[in-house]
């Protein structure tokens, strides 16, 4: 008994150091999760995150719409999200319904292709960060009739926020 009493005698006389230690080290943790916060994994996948979130759905959203304004909605294409790396979210073109890796180009003919093509850039650059000019070579060869008149208004359209350029060979 004379001993518990004597180490709490003497405990007492060190809980100053003692509750001095216990703060330093949940200072040293609180510092050691803060630089996990900063690790260039942790801050690439939580951009990864909010890019899949907020610009995944939003640039499928512009891709169909850019079908129909293209006067495309008929070929049966999707946009599909293939990965997310460093805070970018990589697109490809696939076909609705396949289960198979097929190429688009192996399947639809050059004008659609081309069509399908130009959807996915106006998706990518209308998206409303910046309205830089954009040059086209030729956007309306390969195209049929139908698929021409439409390429011709969406670039009208185009050029009520932006400047076009149009070389033709």
């Amino acid at each position: 008994m004379e001993r518990k009493l004597e180490a709490q005698k003497w405990l007492s006389g060190q809980k100053k150091g003692v509750l001095g230690e216990v703060k330093r080290l949940n200072a040293i943790q609180g510092l050691s999760d803060a630089e996990k916060l900063t690790n260039t994994q942790s801050l690439s996948n939580k951009k990864s995150s909010l890019s899949e979130t907020l610009i995944s759905g939003e640039y499928v959203k512009r891709f169909k719409e850019e079908l129909q304004r293209l006067g495309a909605s008929r070929i049966k294409v999707e946009m599909r999200k293939t990965r997310t790396s460093k805070g970018r979210v990589y697109h490809q073109i696939g076909l609705v319904g396949c289960e198979q890796q097929v190429a688009t180009s192996d399947v639809l003919s050059e004008g659609e292709f081309r069509i399908v093509s130009l959807a996915g850039f106006l998706a990518d650059v209308e998206q409303g960060f910046n309205n830089s000019p954009i040059v086209f070579d030729d956007p309306i060869s390969s195209l049929d009739e139908v698929f021409e008149g439409a390429t011709v208004k969406r670039l009208i359209d185009l050029c009520n926020s932006r400047q076009l350029k149009n070389f033709v060979k």
